[in-house]
């Protein structure tokens, strides 16, 4: 139930109030009063915002209250030194006094120097300088911005019987759950790197071992921070007190290279992630005064996750305000913002993928990226040169090889691509059944894919550098569950494919509708040869695959001096037969084996030209309302298998799975996440200021407003307490409200295990 606070009718004069100013020159010295130093203003606020505060000091020959004669006072030297600011406030006469206290630290000092005054003191001048001088001081939080990452803590083995032994700094500076902090692509999950278990004298550091890694937590590593990257004799610590579920639940991946602590802190606990963080002190009679991180929520009511059940709690702090009927307010302003309603959300993830088998027969899908005219020089070799004629056969071979490796022609029989007239389908066959199939399917209604092709720009495609696909599994089996090849555990890490081409032998030269054939990978054609197995030579080749990044294609690479290995004539099909090898006679006899357009199968991945997203609610007039679009990123991702798609070999046979499907389809969270937002988007945001002519003490930095006014002239506001100033001089209290904004990231994780 929210706390009621009711400025105080009446008291239209007051007396100044009675304040004390404190310092020490380290943390861990004695607290010493400076009864002579003034503060005039005081602020306190939460991140990203730093507290400040001004203190004045009079200095020369002055008559103090309460004095008999003048005295002289030197300047203070005490910049850079701790400041405690305490402010004793009676609201009523005989109640027991409120304290408000200030922690900072002194980094600024303006001198304003009034000339010097000469005095006749027994029969002596003395002169004595006069002057002003004026201090700035920052909150205790502006510690942490002076300090930047510079180095790691990792463990040092696994045993844990010797802590001080255990851990080791390392002069890198490693993300949180960024595996070993090393370059990774943005297509691919965060790695853990957090260790598996904590001494009892230490917090977690980064693991030795990246495959028993666990998640970083905020709360862990924001604790890790405290520990091994802040040093004494400050005693920092995360408030026990403060509503740590906005750190616990979270497991962040960040890189940290060159961002200070308090940057770090302020990106853990975030406005955006409808938290926030002030310092608040606890002072140690015997012992050095604590230094707290209070974590505070800017919600006034728990939000819960449908899908994982995961809560952002509310603010338990919650105060109301009640003024109307008081004479003392200077100025009380309450904003209410629609700019940020919504009448539905829309939650975007990454692009959609379609993994797809390229195969050029029936309907061309693959095209030969070389000319007719690179064609004709690449057959003829070196045949054209005048020294050719003359030469033997062994030296014609040699110079044809030479002639075909020229730039030239590193086109042919290397560079393919898609056709331009694709229209987005491809056939593939299961033991001679060929049929066309819709690579990158519309959506229906229900999400379903449909056997329309959704619209894409041509000249966009490009291919991916991996396969959404996992090794080690059957996808011929499942789409969504597949099971693992036989002898491989159910629960073994593994990893994503890469692109792969595979070639189609015939055997015993038998026709390609024969179902009867050897499948081997591209680049294990001669380790796999069955010729070279049983002694008969075999196939001394084998090929690597490249995805090409100025076109909808790859790159074949054949692993011998004739690339025209996969450039073999089929007379019973006239599609490609410009494109083929044509040897020249009397010199070559080794014969092309393989016909590209017919015996080779490569599996590729097309981020397509449409992106997963959800909308909320379902039944939403999206043509008509005002929406709030979310990007969520690559993390959230819609990957298609299309129909009869090549996934791999096992027993020299083609892997295929039949009729496709999802292989990943994080719809339902991104769902139970457009919940969330739209229940934050879907009401209008409020903030409040309010400066009043008394000092107010009943408000923290993190509390949450939830009403103003009374009876039936309430106002609904639930904005946090995001500034307090205590202007000391003018005897006013002047405190603002503030709303965040929601980052739906903090409820995701994208994790990767190492495979």
């Amino acid at each position: 139930m929210a706390q009621s606070l009711t400025s105080q009718l009446g008291q239209r004069f007051m007396d100044p109030p009675i304040h004390r100013v404190y310092t020490r020159a380290r943390w861990d010295n004695p607290w010493t009063l400076n009864p002579h130093l003034r503060c005039t203003w005081c602020q306190f606020a939460c991140s990203p915002d730093i507290s400040r505060a001004e203190l004045e000091y009079e200095f020369g020959q002055i008559l103090r209250p309460g004095a008999v004669r003048f005295e002289d006072y030197a300047p203070l030297e005490i910049n850079t030194h701790f400041v405690k600011i305490e402010i004793e406030i009676t609201d009523q006469p005989g109640e027991e006094p409120s304290f408000v206290r200030w922690y900072g630290r002194i980094w600024e000092m303006e001198t304003d120097r009034g000339g010097i005054h000469s005095d006749l003191i027994d029969g002596m001048l003395k002169q004595t300088p006069m002057g002003n001088q004026r201090f700035d001081c920052l909150g205790l939080e502006f510690e942490l911005d002076r300090l930047h990452l510079e180095s790691s803590v990792v463990e040092r083995s696994g045993d844990y019987e010797a802590p001080e032994d255990v851990v080791a700094r390392v002069n890198r500076v490693i993300g949180i759950n960024r595996g070993g902090g090393n370059s990774w692509s943005s297509d691919l999950h965060a790695e853990p790197n957090r260790s598996p278990q904590r001494s009892t004298s230490s917090p977690y550091v980064f693991a030795y071992f990246l495959y028993e890694a666990e998640l970083w937590r905020a709360n862990e590593f924001l604790e890790y921070l405290l520990i091994y990257h802040v040093p004494g004799p400050i005693a920092w610590m995360i408030d026990p007190d403060g509503q740590l579920e906005f750190l616990k639940w979270w497991a962040p991946t960040l890189e940290l290279t060159g961002l200070t602590i308090k940057q770090v802190f302020d990106t853990l606990i975030d406005r955006r992630r409808l938290s926030t963080w002030t310092v608040r002190v606890v002072e140690q009679e015997n012992d050095v005064d604590k230094v707290l991180i209070h974590v505070a929520s800017l919600t006034p009511n728990d939000i819960t996750s449908q899908f994982d059940g995961q809560v952002l709690p509310g603010n338990p702090n919650q105060k109301t305000l009640d003024f109307d009927r008081a004479f003392d307010v200077q100025a009380a302003v309450h904003v209410e913002s629609a700019l940020h309603v919504a009448d539905y959300v829309k939650v975007v993830g990454s692009r959609r993928t379609s993994t797809f088998t390229v195969h050029s027969v029936r309907d061309t899908n693959l095209y030969p990226g070389w000319s007719d005219g690179e064609q004709q020089l690449y057959n003829q070799g070196a045949s054209n040169r005048p020294e050719y004629a003359n030469a033997d056969r062994s030296t014609k071979e040699r110079m044809n090889d030479i002639a075909r490796a020229e730039p030239a022609v590193r086109r042919v029989f290397t560079h393919f691509e898609l056709t331009y007239t694709w229209r987005g389908r491809v056939n593939s066959p299961i033991d001679g059944d060929w049929g066309e199939f819709v690579v990158n399917p519309k959506l229906d209604a229900s999400g379903d894919p449909t056997t329309e092709s959704a619209e894409f720009w041509h000249e966009g495609i490009r291919f991916a550098q991996y396969l959404p696909l996992k090794v080690d599994v059957d996808y011929s089996q499942s789409v969504t569950d597949p099971p693992p090849f036989p002898g491989i555990p159910a629960d073994a890490e593994t990893r994503y494919m890469s692109p792969f081409a595979v070639v189609k032998f015939p055997l015993d030269r038998q026709s390609e509708s024969d179902p009867d054939y050897e499948a081997v990978y591209l680049h294990k054609v001669a380790a796999q040869s069955r010729d070279e197995l049983e002694g008969d030579g075999g196939r001394a080749w084998s090929g690597g695959l490249t995805i090409r990044d100025d076109a909808p294609g790859f790159i074949i690479e054949i692993a011998s001096p004739n690339q025209h290995k996969i450039g073999k004539s089929d007379t019973s099909d006239n599609l490609w037969q410009d494109r083929v090898f044509v040897p020249l006679p009397d010199v070559e006899e080794i014969e092309p084996e393989v016909r590209w357009y017919k015996d080779l199968f490569v599996t590729v991945c097309w981020p397509t030209d449409g992106y997963v997203e959800v909308v909320w609610p379902e039944n939403a007039q999206v043509d008509e309302g005002i929406g709030k679009r979310i990007e969520l990123g690559d993390e959230y991702r819609l990957d298609y298998l299309a129909p009869r798609t090549v996934t791999g070999l096992q027993d020299g046979k083609m892997l295929i799975n039949a009729d496709g499907g999802f292989v990943r389809d994080d719809r339902a969270k991104m769902r139970s996440l457009a919940q969330v937002a739209y229940e934050w988007y879907s009401r209008k945001r409020q903030a409040f200021s309010l400066t009043i002519s008394q000092l107010f003490p009943g408000l923290l930095v993190g509390d949450l407003i939830t009403q103003i006014g009374s009876g039936d002239h309430t106002v609904t506001v639930n904005s946090a307490v995001t500034g307090i100033k205590y202007d000391l001089v003018g005897m006013t209290t002047a405190i603002a409200t503030d709303f965040g904004d929601l980052d739906l990231h903090a409820f995701g994780e994208r994790i990767r295990r190492r495979g």
